[in-house]
């Protein structure tokens, strides 16, 4: 009956229909498509889908548990390929969990001991060397004989030199003592914290 009543259509309203008709099954197609967590597949039985950036089509949806365990399995907070920055928050573990990391823990003691030691010993002998500069030239100013006037000037001038050459020297210390602290700081953080989808977000959507 259907058929025939298909067949006694005018053949534009027929087109019209099954352009119509098309057009459902396309979209539909296009909604199941996109309800589907572009890192696992699975569609939101497996939990709850979000839109963690700026993505469509395949890439627009995605797991809150997918996206938390991808950013911290890469440690980036943002998309790579739309470049916007996924709904997240950076958490602290536990001290129980931070505790048993005790490599990390021994790595971040040594690079802030060793930070502290080379800081304080330059901050010192360039105190030292800037104190006997300071007494020699006030010696030379006030010292009644001109020998020992210029021996104390000399002094300040050899004094001066020396640390002038040591400044570079100093300088890439402090360079490498903080380049150790960040190094140790970066690990320190990568194994201690977790990203976490923010929950104003996951009420929003």
């Amino acid at each position: 009956m259907e058929a025939y009543e298909m067949d006694d259509l005018n053949p534009s309203i027929r087109m019209q229909s099954m352009f119509s008709h098309s057009i459902d099954m396309e979209s539909n197609d296009i909604i199941a498509f996109t309800s589907i967590c572009r890192h696992c597949n699975e569609d939101d039985s497996k939990g709850k889908l979000i839109r963690p950036c700026e993505c469509t089509g395949d890439r627009e949806f995605m797991h809150i548990h997918c996206l938390e365990y991808t950013s911290n399995l890469r440690k980036q907070s943002y998309c790579t390929h739309c470049n916007a920055a996924f709904p997240l928050e950076v958490k602290y573990k536990s001290l129980i969990q931070i505790c048993r990391n005790s490599r990390e823990m021994c790595d971040m003691f040594r690079a802030v001991c060793y930070s502290l030691f080379i800081v304080l010993g330059t901050l010192t002998y360039n105190a030292c060397m800037i104190f006997i500069i300071v007494r020699h030239f006030i010696l030379a100013l006030t010292n009644d004989s001109w020998t020992k006037g210029i021996f104390n000037f000399g002094s300040v001038i050899v004094i001066g030199v020396l640390i002038g050459l040591h400044i570079p020297y100093e300088l890439e210390l402090l360079q490498r003592a903080y380049a150790t602290f960040r190094r140790a700081r970066s690990r320190w953080l990568a194994v201690n914290t977790e990203r976490k989808v923010i929950k104003s977000f996951i009420h929003e959507v």
